[in-house]
């Protein structure tokens, strides 16, 4: 709750944002977006939080029920990150 309120109004990243006109694309917005689905794993190594946040976890499941499998499945995206990452 502290990053929430640290970070409520920092702007989205360039990246993420929608180059909608010219103007916007020239700025840079867009600008190094990967969509997931244009890759054969389907997970990229874009990071979607603020550089002031980035490297920060805000979940971790238990290995108990739906969250073992869960955990499972978060621990085989971390894999294919640091696959494509290190490349």
């Amino acid at each position: 709750m502290e990053d929430v309120r640290k970070t409520e109004a920092d702007p989205v990243p360039l990246h993420l944002r929608n180059a909608v006109t010219g103007l916007l694309k020239n700025i840079g917005y867009g600008e190094g977006y990967k969509y997931a689905h244009d890759f054969e794993e389907k997970v990229t190594d874009m990071s979607c939080l603020p550089d002031n946040l980035a490297g920060r976890v805000y979940y971790r499941p238990t290995d108990q029920g739906f969250e073992a499998r869960l955990m499972a499945k978060m621990a085989e995206i971390a894999k294919m990150k640091r696959k494509v990452t290190s490349g």
